[in-house]
């Protein structure tokens, strides 16, 4: 699936200020996303016109149901929070989408 929306890239690296990696002959553009709302950044990664969370989602939306893997605090750092279906479809940060 992902495959369609990616294109090979013979100018990979061309581009300014982005980070690029070649997988298998497709261009790979690493960044970063800022959350205002609570401060954390996530890496992300370009993969041909998308942009991609590269970790995942460790916000807290108030008055709405998260969990920490194996109910373990310690685990949000790895995995983010894991959210019901409700609250996954608010969690994400303004202008991105699950």
């Amino acid at each position: 699936m992902i495959k369609n929306t990616i294109r090979k890239s013979t100018q990979c690296g061309k581009e300014r200020n982005n980070k690029h990696n070649v997988i298998d002959g497709f261009c790979i553009i690493c960044g970063k996303l800022f959350d205002e709302r609570d401060g954390k950044t996530y890496s992300t990664v370009k993969i041909g016109e998308q942009l991609w969370m590269a970790e995942n989602l460790a916000y807290r939306l108030k008055n709405r149901e998260f969990y920490a893997f194996n109910h373990d605090e310690g685990n949000v750092t790895k995995y983010g929070y894991l959210y019901d279906w409700e609250t996954a479809q608010n969690v994400a940060p303004k202008g991105r989408h699950l």
